[in-house]
């Protein structure tokens, strides 16, 4: 997974400095690795994968890009910025397992 990411890493800085070739062969590699790990977040294969779209776009491989582009439309994920999880709710569920715990334990 760490070297997913350090190559994905290594891609945008070759993108930066538009060596799209040297960027597509990185997201390839980092994309070959995600697809063999099962543990990655949705959200992150979404982003490295539309990133290699868009790598192969401006590297003029459009037909791949396509096909890239594809996969990520058919990803269902939900967007990490918009999640919203409510703390209090957990706490509740927390204290209320406690509390019945030890209504438990003192009528024994």
């Amino acid at each position: 997974m760490d070297l997913m990411r350090i190559l994905s890493a290594r891609a945008v800085l070759w993108a930066r400095q538009a060596k799209w070739q040297a960027a597509a062969q990185d997201l390839k590699s980092a994309l070959l690795i995600a697809d063999r790990d099962a543990r990655l977040d949705p959200g992150e294969l979404k982003a490295l994968l539309a990133n290699f779209g868009y790598v192969l776009r401006k590297a003029h491989r459009g037909k791949e890009a396509g096909a890239i582009e594809s996969r990520v439309k058919s990803l269902n994920t939900v967007p990490l910025a918009n999640t919203i999880v409510d703390v209090r709710e957990l706490f509740k569920k927390a204290n209320s397992a406690k509390r019945t715990q030890s209504a438990r334990a003192s009528k024994k």
